[in-house]
């Protein structure tokens, strides 16, 4: 009986931290966690407070790099950088409200639009227990606070 290592030797295989069928890792997932009802942020991450040897670090390193050469895994950006002109304009257009044309345009591209009984009863139990679907009645002190934040606003906009 050989005694060959079960563990590649492939450096990106090695780095991709591969392990034999039936491994166990030495911590425990929460249940909540795994069915997605939980986060793992912060202190309920399984490695929280732990630290990454450098072997580990460097593995990591080895297979990012590896993972971005693959052309499967790019972008069409990839490798690119926007120009200034196009950050301007994507600035521009993400600045301020809309123009009274393309409010228009949206307008007209949801009209005549019909949605199926089904998606009016999804939409109708995602609105149920919302304070901001229509009918639900503001208090005054609502009502108050909201036009304080558009008059803000709007003195903003003319400014």
């Amino acid at each position: 009986m050989s005694s060959k290592s079960i563990y590649p030797t492939d450096p990106i295989a090695e780095a991709l931290n591969m392990r034999p069928l039936g491994y166990e890792p030495n911590y425990s997932i929460p249940e909540d966690a795994i069915r997605g009802e939980g986060s793992m942020a912060g202190e309920l991450h399984p490695l929280y407070g732990t630290t990454m040897s450098e072997e580990t670090k460097v593995r990591i390193s080895i297979t990012q790099k590896e993972r971005l050469k693959d052309p499967s895994t790019q972008t069409w950006m990839t490798g690119k950088k926007h120009s200034a002109e196009s950050i301007a304009k994507m600035r521009e257009s993400s600045k301020g409200p809309l123009s009274e044309e393309h409010k228009k345009a949206l307008s007209e591209a949801g009209k005549g639009r019909v949605h199926s009984e089904e998606t009016k009863q999804k939409q109708s139990q995602s609105m149920k227990g919302k304070k901001n679907k229509k009918g639900y009645k503001l208090t005054q002190e609502q009502k108050d606070r909201v036009a304080a934040g558009r008059m803000k606003r709007y003195e903003q906009d003319s400014i």
